[in-house]
């Protein structure tokens, strides 16, 4: 009996969906902390869907269904261009807060 990948339904996350975390509904700015436990949320999301899409690889993998098993690749590669993109934003706004707070400091 051949193993079928879980049909979980996946949220995707568009590079325009997730500038919007950073902002609030009125278009401001929001709060550093705000930004920066969103940026984190969105990481540990697309983490989890790595994972998921991973597994979901190596179950058509074995089941022999080529076309599903590439598709399946594409997708954990896709995936994972998200996610380091992800991290980079994350990283970039934590730098820049401590730029900023170094600067305040000085002032």
């Amino acid at each position: 009996m051949a193993v079928q990948p879980s049909r979980a339904k996946s949220t995707a996350t568009t590079p325009d969906s997730a500038a919007q975390d950073l902002f609030t509904a009125e278009g401001a700015p929001a709060p550093a902390p705000d930004r920066a436990a969103s940026l984190h949320a969105n990481v540990a999301a697309l983490a989890q869907r790595v994972s998921r899409a991973e597994t979901d690889r190596d179950a058509w993998r074995a089941s022999g269904m080529q076309e599903n098993y590439l598709e399946a690749c594409s997708r954990v590669d896709a995936l994972n261009l998200q996610l380091d993109d992800a991290r980079s934003t994350e990283r970039g706004f934590i730098d820049a807060t401590r730029v900023v707070e170094g600067l305040k400091r000085t002032l």
